[in-house]
């Protein structure tokens, strides 16, 4: 009975090892990632990184120097959301085939659902989480 019982541990361990380094990977892809989106009337075009942050902003044409603050700043967090939103949509298609205790996969909730915050630091606790994992394994 204890080498049944070792033998499915051994398994529950190479099975976890191998979800922790397809995150590892997954994650590493994230940090890459970036999506760009345009408002509706095209004035800005705003790009996101990986991790929700704004990583450019750029004005194609002239067509903002005709606007006033107020008509600027409306197109300027739309075009943010909108990143947002697609780069959102991108990781839950990335990690949408994932099992386990994510709640990614099979919850009913997608990540469109959840608050971008709390996604990083889940991304944040995972990372320092396989890294103590790692170290303990040297």
């Amino acid at each position: 009975m204890d080498e049944e019982i070792e033998h499915h541990m051994e398994e529950l361990v190479s099975s976890f090892l191998k979800e922790r380094d397809l995150l590892v990977q997954m994650r590493s892809q994230l940090e890459e990632m970036t999506v760009t989106a345009s408002s509706s009337d095209r004035v800005v075009e705003v790009t996101v990184g990986g991790r929700g942050e704004t990583a450019s902003l750029r004005f194609p044409g002239n067509k903002h120097q005709k606007m006033n603050g107020q008509q600027l700043a409306k197109s300027i967090l739309e075009a943010e959301y909108l990143a947002r939103k697609q780069l959102l949509s991108r990781i839950e298609s990335a990690f949408s085939d994932l099992p386990g205790p994510h709640g990614l996969a099979g919850s009913g909730e997608g990540l469109l659902d959840a608050n971008f915050d709390d996604l990083v630091k889940m991304f944040s606790d995972f990372s320092k989480d396989s890294h103590n994992a790692r170290s303990e394994e040297l």
